[in-house]
């Protein structure tokens, strides 16, 4: 199916190449970088919009296992659009998508296992499907050091009852429902950090912002090493605009677990939104070096900064890197147009 876009899923591409970093950095200038990428000059989103469908594929998942909780989210330009409950079918559809610069990330148990980079296109819908292989999946669930339901927290079993009626709700897309679990738990044991944290992403779902911060800062202060709390609370102030604050405890986190893919990924999305390009580069190169797979459309955003900046022929080597990983890019001969006319340095 031609669907006119970039689909990264993160747990399936095969690498077919070994990658090296780009030493140069980009100005920290304004003037020589787009505010948004595919913005206008006053970095302003074009307000045409799109539909996103498709079904998600749980590959290898056993027989009787009950389906994980999944949602599939849209970002435009680092900002956060819109997020949805896939169906126990599978299926998912999210409206009202920016049709230029934005992003569709699955999440399992609010972890970031695939996404898909739009291209614009003059369709009204876009369909896309993911495959994501379930063994995989776990592995880099633990790899990363996510904690499971069971693992997340020692609590009593009133309690995890009422956490896996939580997950159970939250999967059916019914957040109130989630939310009055989660705050019973964390009423009866303040402790819980773990139920903090799903009761700041059961509120980040509904666009209550005030109590998913919160949540999270409650989460933070049981626990300050739990970076996943940290991270999240540092996408809330992203979506806010409030870059100085998602820097601060985006650095807290990056500090404390300097392993975090998205920690860092995230990091740098927040010095970009403040111009600070030298110092974004170093956080997004990062988080590629730690998840070369699952950050393969960082390449695109560097490639783009670079591009923006004068600096084609290290865009280009930006869009050679990210072909070795993804040789089936649909617009691979448009990339491999530029690379040929901008050749990378040696």
């Amino acid at each position: 199916m031609k669907t006119g876009k970039l689909c990264v899923p993160a747990i399936f591409i095969v690498v077919v190449g070994v990658i090296s970093t780009v030493s140069q950095t980009i100005p920290d200038d304004p003037n020589h970088l787009p505010t948004k990428i595919g913005g206008d000059a006053r970095g302003n989103l074009r307000v045409d919009s799109i539909i996103v469908s498709g079904k998600i594929n749980l590959d290898g998942l056993p027989v009787g296992q009950v389906r994980p909780a999944i949602f599939v989210a849209a970002f435009s330009y680092g900002r956060f659009v819109v997020r949805r409950p896939v169906s126990d079918s599978g299926t998912y559809s999210l409206n009202d998508v920016p049709r230029e610069g934005s992003t569709v990330v699955v999440e399992i148990d609010h972890t970031e296992v695939a996404s898909c980079q739009i291209i614009s296109s003059p369709a009204t819908i876009i369909y896309q499907d993911f495959s994501i292989n379930w063994t995989q999946f776990l592995g880099m669930k633990e790899k990363a050091g996510v904690l499971s339901i069971d693992a997340g927290y020692d609590r009593r079993r009133e309690n995890q009852d009422r956490f896996e009626g939580a997950v159970s709700e939250i999967k059916k897309g019914n957040n109130d429902a989630a939310i009055s679990y989660l705050k019973a738990i964390v009423n009866d044991d303040p402790k819980d950090y773990y139920a903090w944290t799903q009761l700041g992403n059961a509120y980040f779902i509904k666009k209550d912002l005030t109590n998913a911060e919160a949540a999270y800062t409650q989460a933070i202060a049981k626990h300050p090493g739990y970076t996943r709390a940290s991270v999240n609370l540092g996408k809330l102030y992203l979506s806010q605009n409030n870059n100085d604050s998602a820097i601060e405890i985006l650095t807290k986190a990056v500090e404390s677990d300097p392993g975090s893919p998205d920690g860092q990924q995230y990091l740098g999305e927040a010095y970009l939104a403040i111009k600070k390009g030298s110092k974004a580069v170093i956080y997004l190169n990062e988080a590629i070096r730690l998840a070369p797979i699952e950050k393969a459309e960082v390449h695109l955003r560097l490639a783009a900064l670079y591009n923006g900046a004068g600096l084609k022929p290290r865009a280009s080597a930006e869009y050679q890197k990210f072909l070795e990983k993804v040789p089936n890019y649909e617009r691979r001969d448009e990339l491999k147009k530029y690379i040929a006319e901008n050749q990378p340095p040696q």
